[in-house]
């Protein structure tokens, strides 16, 4: 237990949720101090991260304990991200909604400043998240990191724009504060978008006529397959599942033919990193000729 303790997943997901929680806290108090529209956005846009990096790391442990015992597991995370996408959905109309009736005004002085070295920080700290993140992606091909990962770099483009308002306030620019603040509301609103979205589309088993072109491709050559049937490719978090047919000798026996099904399923792993299962149906090859040659 110590030892996953220590794992960089764990210490991605620890640097996420830990980071996202104390940089909300300080960013919408030091932006409601400074009368920064933008600075509060942007700690909105934080506990948005906060809920990602936490629901992240929840599928991540329910995975890990479900192994592959749980039929479906590969749809936990989309069904997650579909949940969350409503939600960050919401909040980015509410941000929006803020930015717009928000009567605040930037003050000068301390709280500027404090407002301006906030955002630096956050910049920076969230550079630093994302290379742990990133490292820890590129070590498990999990899909909950790569979304962590996504998350240190919207929050850092979101602090961008806090300095950019900063910048664009002192050079006489009033509205600069509020039109941060709006992108803000935007940039979360396009988060939750794409997120809703890619759930729904993994959850309802969208395939991908590219990928399945391309599997087709890969098992038309291999020895003893007659042809290629239908080919689809399903999401299953991260990665896919294809379920092909091919054409075999009618003339093979059932050890013969599961030989050769078994043969295309190593090729197909072995050609497209994306894939992680892969079901063969054999039939008897059609005297007509090969329909998607």
């Amino acid at each position: 237990m110590q030892a996953s303790a220590q794992s960089p997943t764990e210490r991605a997901f620890r640097v996420g949720v830990l980071g996202n929680g104390v940089a909300a806290l300080i960013k919408v108090l030091v932006g409601w101090a400074a009368g920064s529209r933008a600075l509060v956005a942007d700690g909105g846009h934080s506990l948005v991260n906060l809920a990602l990096a936490g629901a992240a790391w929840l599928v991540h442990h329910f995975q890990g304990r479900a192994g592959r015992r749980l039929f479906g597991r590969g749809k936990l995370e989309a069904f997650a991200g579909l949940l969350l996408g409503l939600a960050i959905t919401f909040a980015g109309l509410w941000l929006l909604a803020y930015a717009w009736m928000s009567g605040a005004r930037p003050s000068g002085g301390f709280a500027a400043s404090l407002a301006l070295s906030v955002a630096i920080l956050s910049v920076v700290a969230n550079g630093a998240g994302y290379w742990v993140a990133r490292r820890a992606e590129q070590e498990t091909q999990s899909q909950a990191l790569a979304l962590l990962a996504k998350g240190h770099v919207s929050d850092a483009l979101a602090s961008t724009l806090v300095i950019l308002a900063w910048i664009g306030t002192r050079a006489g620019f009033d509205l600069a504060d509020a039109l941060c603040a709006f992108a803000v509301g935007g940039l979360v609103l396009w988060m939750g978008w794409r997120f809703a979205r890619s759930g729904f589309d993994a959850l309802m088993d969208r395939a991908d006529p590219e990928l399945s072109l391309r599997v087709a491709e890969t098992v038309r050559p291999l020895d003893r397959v007659k042809g290629v049937g239908e080919v689809d490719a399903y999401p299953m978090g991260r990665r896919f599942e294809i379920d092909l047919e091919i054409m075999v000798d009618p003339r093979l026996t059932v050890e013969e033919a599961g030989r050769i099904a078994l043969a295309v399923e190593t090729a197909v792993l072995r050609a497209h990193p994306t894939v992680c299962e892969v079901y063969v149906r054999t039939n008897p090859a059609p005297s007509t000729p090969d329909r998607t040659s």
